[in-house]
């Protein structure tokens, strides 16, 4: 596995492999892979430039990177890559160390006075000990008044514990009795609050959250078609690259989907 390495171009060979070039911060590069047939990497001061040949190509990829690679596919693969819309989607979530809610507590409760499409509560009591999570989902425009929450320019994974005024949304809108604005039960309540975070999935460079296929699409023909296709075109037999995930497939908004378009690409290789 290869972190940090940001794939900028890929091109076919005359031998049928494929010519892949990243940039990196030069840390954790190895080979080793079945498909990698040989790699370089030349230093340029703080990036280093990365050259590798493969017999196979897996992108498993959502839209937005995979709109940057466009330029170097087929025109009808070009047509399918931007054939999804992206929707922006951010998750929030509150540990409660003695929670208003229990097991009876269903799926949207407070959801019409939140902003957000769905809440979700989890609860545990072991030996007296109560304890709970509530996890809140948004799409626009619920999700931008949560965003502002999020710390880090590059926000590649959840914030966990960072910014306190996402624990002021909780009490305002997700505590016990939110009308009741008596200080010192509001701070109470959130002194109950053992861990927090958020995660904005529409941050580059996934963009979204989840992917809807436009109207008008043969998604069925569209998945085939991106399972296994060449740099060269729809005439070549050498069809060594491969798009898979979430985005492209039939169970979009799960991961199920991803494994499914996984599945198909196994197949092909």
């Amino acid at each position: 596995m290869h972190l940090n390495h940001r794939l900028t171009s890929l091109s076919p060979q005359p031998d049928g492999r494929v010519l892949l070039e990243f940039e990196t911060d030069g840390a954790g590069w190895t080979v080793g892979t079945d498909n990698i047939d040989h790699a370089d990497h030349t230093d340029h001061t703080n990036n280093t430039a990365v050259k590798a040949l493969a017999r196979h190509v897996v992108l498993a990829l959502p839209r937005s990177p995979l709109m940057q690679l466009r330029p170097m596919l087929p025109s009808h693969i070009r047509e399918l890559v931007d054939s999804v819309i992206p929707i922006p989607l951010v998750k929030c979530f509150f540990v409660n160390e003695n929670p208003w809610w229990d097991e009876s507590t269903p799926t949207q409760k407070r959801a019409s006075s939140t902003p957000a499409r769905e809440i979700h509560y989890d609860f545990n009591k072991e030996g007296g000990i109560r304890r709970g999570i509530v996890m809140v989902y948004g799409e626009p425009p619920s999700m931008h008044y949560w965003t502002p929450f999020v710390q880090q320019r590059n926000h590649l994974k959840a914030e966990l514990n960072q910014d306190q005024r996402l624990i002021e949304g909780y009490l305002r809108y997700l505590r016990a009795n939110p009308d009741n604005m008596d200080t010192e039960e509001m701070k109470a309540e959130a002194e109950l609050i053992s861990s927090f975070g958020i995660r904005d999935w529409s941050r580059e460079p996934f963009e979204a959250g989840c992917h809807i296929w436009k109207a008008g699409l043969r998604v069925e023909e569209a998945i085939k078609e991106l399972t296994a296709f060449s740099l060269n075109g729809g005439s070549s037999s050498n069809k060594n690259i491969h798009i898979c995930g979430e985005a492209y497939s039939d169970f979009q908004g799960f991961i199920e989907g991803g494994l499914r378009t996984a599945l198909q690409v196994i197949r092909h290789i």
